[in-house]
């Protein structure tokens, strides 16, 4: 079909585009990890115990290889072993399912996983697109406090020939002089804070309550000043040149306004990070699905091939039944003499059409419909369906609140990643109680 086509391409662009940004789509499975030698025993038939099969999609919480196994409504199943029912049972390989469904359900149900494979494309590539420009956002980021932290080394070097020379200098000691700096520096944004006051009160008419305010910012001035010589003969005493004291402080009041713009350029960093990994398990998902269409698809191509076969060969027994019926009907209802018939022969005609018709009844051909799983139950893979199905709006809305992110958002809780964990879990836990159900009424 040229839906599948344009499928593959999309498949081919998204891991392309994947590469392109540094990562693999494959690398992660939105359901848990299965370690080394954790295998059950009918799914290391035929293969050493130590050997590890990477799982490339989620079958509900479990995830599989879907070279190598097959998901069977929420259950992993070896495919050297054993062949899934549409109804939620299996089989072993060599055996035939029990229920069948018509071929036009068939038919439904592969339109139906197509469409959701397009809509699960066009989000990944939406995705995919999000995640590049993001990744881009982080290298600028990272690009800039790197160029920053060159920048603050390089004033620190700086700082410790004006302290030292080319002595070797103690890092405790450029430590504390920065300190001292740092403190000088709101010393004097203290010193002209307590000078405006003073203005602004001094031009206000004279109250008791301001007088004393006045006299309290003067003698807090007068001790700033004292404190403001003694550190800058403490700095002084330290540097090799004590003619160096404004070029240190110049030093030291960049290097502190370039390390406060790195510590925000990590915070705006952080987010970016959490928008990333945030995005990253969206696409993580939408792949995850994404494979599982297809993996159903392939299974529901051998269903269509079998119970096609089996329609048409139910369909020529059928007419070869209903010929020899019809036949038979002729002969029934033909008197046996052209011309009324006398009463005799009537009764020996209508009692050998009675027989006939209890023959037909107990022998009568059975309808497609009877064939082909009537009284069979799929809603197992309707709900299996549905889930999957379910989660394709949640991605649109999560794709679309990633689109709208920037360096003030907060970390976002992602609808499908919550979804999918509650939505396997509350089938897992009504599963369960379906079956301990089952056995109390048993």
């Amino acid at each position: 079909m040229n839906i599948r086509k344009w499928f593959s391409t999309t498949v081919v662009l998204l891991l392309f585009i994947a590469a392109t940004f540094g990562f693999e789509i494959d690398e992660v499975i939105p359901c848990r990890v299965i370690k080394p030698g954790r295998q059950r025993n009918s799914e290391r038939k035929g293969r050493p115990r130590n050997i590890f099969i990477k799982p490339n999609v989620c079958c509900g919480l479990k995830p599989f290889n879907s070279k190598t196994h097959i998901c069977c409504l929420g259950k992993v199943l070896s495919k050297e072993s054993y062949k899934c029912c549409l109804d939620g049972t299996f089989v072993p390989i060599e055996s035939i399912c029990l229920c069948h469904p018509a071929s036009m359900w068939v038919v439904k149900q592969i339109e139906k996983l197509t469409s959701m494979e397009a809509q699960l494309g066009n989000l990944a590539i939406n995705c995919l697109e999000i995640i590049g420009n993001l990744h881009q956002t982080i290298v600028r980021l990272q690009e800039d406090v790197e160029f920053m932290d060159r920048r603050a080394q390089d004033l620190y070097q700086k700082l410790i020939k004006l302290i030292g020379g080319k002595d070797i200098v103690d890092p405790l000691e450029v430590e504390h002089i920065v300190k001292l700096v740092l403190f000088l520096n709101e010393n004097e944004e203290s010193i002209q804070s307590a000078k405006k006051s003073v203005s602004y009160l001094t031009r206000m008419d004279s109250h008791q309550p301001q007088r004393l305010k006045l006299r309290s910012l003067r003698h807090a001035i007068q001790w700033s000043r004292k404190l403001k010589v003694l550190i800058t003969q403490e700095i002084q005493v330290s540097l090799e040149d004590q003619k160096d004291i404004k070029k240190t402080q110049d030093i030291v009041m960049e290097r502190e306004h370039i390390l406060k713009m790195v510590s925000l350029k990590n915070i705006v960093l952080t987010r970016y990070n959490d928008h990333l990994n945030n995005a990253k398990t969206v696409l993580a998902i939408i792949d995850s699905d994404i494979k599982l269409t297809i993996h159903l698809q392939s299974l529901l191509d051998g269903v269509l091939t079998l119970v096609t076969q089996m329609e048409q060969t139910f369909q020529e027994e059928n007419k070869v039944i209903s010929a020899k019926v019809t036949a038979q009907q002729d002969a029934a209802f033909t008197p046996d003499h052209i011309g009324l018939p006398n009463l005799k022969e009537l009764e020996l005609w209508l009692n050998r059409t009675m027989k006939l018709g209890q023959m037909l009844k107990a022998e009568q051909v059975p309808t497609m419909e009877v064939y082909l799983g009537q009284s069979c139950n799929f809603t197992s893979w309707d709900g299996f369906l549905q889930r999957i199905e379910t989660r394709i709006p949640m991605v649109m809305k999560d794709v679309e609140e990633l689109k709208n992110l920037n360096q003030d958002s907060p970390k976002i809780s992602i609808r499908v990643r919550d979804g999918f964990f509650k939505q396997l879990l509350d089938s897992k836990q009504s599963s369960k109680s379906n079956d301990s159900g089952s056995s109390t009424s048993d």
